[in-house]
């Protein structure tokens, strides 16, 4: 299990971890420090700007949680 947190509300959540052959999505969480509630997407961290860095594009407005454990 993972703990995030809403940075806006404080609230926390507990998320499974994903578990098997999911080798690439694994490492993803290992490495992750923001999950993305909506798309159920782990992403790996933000630039200097709160920008997402990489492949995933959030919605306007979107709460990415910040990964506590």
């Amino acid at each position: 299990m993972i703990k995030i947190r809403n940075p806006n509300s404080g609230e926390e959540r507990m998320i499974n971890k994903v578990l098997g052959d999911e080798v690439t999505l694994a490492q993803a969480q290992d490495h992750a420090g923001y999950y993305y509630m909506d798309n159920h997407q782990f992403i790996p961290k933000l630039n200097e700007n709160d920008e997402v860095i990489g492949f995933i594009e959030t919605a306007e407005h979107s709460v990415l949680w910040k990964i506590v454990i």
